[in-house]
């Protein structure tokens, strides 16, 4: 059985693709920038939903084995409703990173 994760603030889908790289199925992605989400769904997946994570009710997350979120973009406030959506429904496994482009080494 595969391991399963949610991603917030899913970008593009960097995050995405290191997970699905490591074996993990996505139950779920949430990104708040419409024209983020036409790249992501162009890449990746249809399955991303448009949402900021303060409108995110944790009851409706699907249950999975990690919640991953990627900070990179993010203002305090986020940062925030990321750890009381966290507090609320307690996932098993948690993953805050932050990621950027000028951070990637290609040799």
């Amino acid at each position: 059985m595969k391991n399963t994760v949610v991603i917030f603030n899913a970008g593009i889908g960097a995050l995405t693709l290191g997970f699905q790289n490591a074996g993990y199925e996505i139950l779920k992605a949430y990104e708040p920038d419409r024209k983020v989400i036409e790249i992501y769904q162009e890449n990746i997946s249809q399955n991303v939903t448009a949402c900021s994570l303060s409108s995110i009710d944790p009851a409706t997350v699907p249950d999975s084995d990690v919640w991953a979120f990627d900070l990179t973009q993010s203002k305090a406030e986020e940062v925030f409703y990321s750890l009381t959506l966290v507090q609320r429904r307690r996932p098993p496994k948690i993953t805050f990173g932050s990621f950027s482009a000028s951070s990637l080494y290609c040799p």
